[in-house]
């Protein structure tokens, strides 16, 4: 079974595509304690975080008893145990900077990811419109939902030629997110 955390919020909807058609899934959205959000971590083989976060991790938007908007929900102290995941998928800003402060692998995941007008300061381009980052949020995870069943490595060389992909070649908001994707696996020693 495969667990979501995803923190309640309008701004991320735009996300749900990409675990809606996972058979077997558990989807917290809010209303557990950051303990209960951890034990379910540990209980689950799958893991996948979307939401708005930093490099600390995933934060709780408010939505988990005793947390504020910027706590994190998902944090490093719960690095220990997503080590021990078959697959981890991280989209949140700077979701590579948590993967590689915590060396954790079997993770398909994001840099900085802009999905909304706020955050296009960070990319240095002008004229950007809503029309141009919803194109790129509702492609981005419709096709990251059709391929979320491959394993990292997979995921990443599919959407290398993907329709997301195509879109980064006219959509710059599409385009400085598909720079960012990434994956991280650990190899196979003995297969060399």
């Amino acid at each position: 079974m495969t667990l979501i955390i995803h923190p309640k919020d309008s701004s991320t909807d735009f996300l749900q595509p990409i675990y809606a058609n996972i058979p077997n899934k558990k989807v917290i959205t809010g209303g557990l304690t950051y303990e209960q959000v951890k034990a379910e971590v540990q209980n689950h083989d799958e893991v996948i975080m979307c939401g708005h976060g930093y490099v600390g991790g995933l934060f709780a938007i408010s939505n988990f008893p005793g947390l504020y908007h910027t706590s994190y929900i998902v944090d490093h102290s719960m690095a220990s145990i997503l080590k021990t995941k078959k697959k981890i998928v991280t989209i949140w800003c700077y979701a590579q900077s948590y993967i590689q402060t915590n060396n954790l692998h079997n993770s398909f995941h994001s840099g900085m990811f802009i999905s909304e007008l706020g955050e296009v300061w960070c990319s240095g381009h002008k004229n950007i419109t809503q029309s141009m980052i919803d194109d790129s949020n509702s492609c981005f995870s419709e096709e990251l939902g059709s391929l979320i069943a491959l394993d990292p490595q997979q995921i990443y060389a599919a959407m290398q030629h993907g329709r997301y992909a195509k879109l980064a070649q006219s959509n710059l908001i599409a385009a400085y997110n598909f720079e960012r994707l990434h994956y991280d696996a650990l190899l196979n020693v003995n297969a060399i």
